[in-house]
């Protein structure tokens, strides 16, 4: 059963696999550029892909950010539990590859060994 914070994160995103920067801000109560600063800084995790531009402008790039790293970028604005930012974060983890998992773990056991 979810919890009443999983379920608000949930309600707040589009059912879309993959969100923009003004969906993920709509959900959020951010401005689009906010979000854009945010995907910029590495706050949310995503994709740049190359957009539509006329011929001869100077390119465009559109951000995708998949679903699961927008509600994990929610969890952390608000003051939800710890529980709530945990399975956001293993739900991430569990859809990376095994190679790329196998780093994040290693990294995650690297700074909290320095944390204590």
């Amino acid at each position: 059963m979810k919890s009443a914070d999983q379920s608000f994160i949930e309600s707040t995103l589009p059912r879309d696999s993959f969100l923009s920067a003004k969906q993920v801000a709509a959900a959020c109560g951010q401005s689009p550029r906010t979000v854009l600063y945010a995907f910029d800084q590495g706050k949310i995790m995503g994709f740049e892909i190359n957009a539509r531009a006329p011929k001869d402008a100077e390119r465009r790039f559109s951000k995708r950010i998949p679903r699961e790293f927008a509600a994990l970028y929610i969890a952390s604005l608000a003051n939800f539990d710890d529980v709530l930012i945990v399975e956001n974060i293993c739900k991430v983890i569990s859809k990376l590859p095994r190679p790329l998992a196998t780093k994040v773990r290693k990294a995650v056991d690297e700074r909290l060994a320095q944390a204590w």
